[in-house]
């Protein structure tokens, strides 16, 4: 006999969605499609501007 334990959090589409690296707020609602946002990286997630430019940056200087 199989029991579920796993829980899980409902996400309200109108909270905004924070960086996935420094955990800063985006400026996005959840509810905004990541074709309409800046600083969305597919497969990471939303960034913070600042966070991003650094990325960039530092792919950047990789390249050199």
């Amino acid at each position: 006999n199989y029991s579920c334990t796993k829980t899980f959090e409902v996400i309200d589409p109108d909270s905004i969605e924070h960086c996935v690296l420094c955990g800063k707020a985006s400026g996005y609602k959840r509810s905004v499609p990541i074709a309409e946002r800046q600083y969305y990286i597919e497969g990471s997630g939303q960034l913070c501007k600042n966070c991003y430019l650094t990325l960039q940056l530092e792919e950047l200087v990789e390249k050199r």
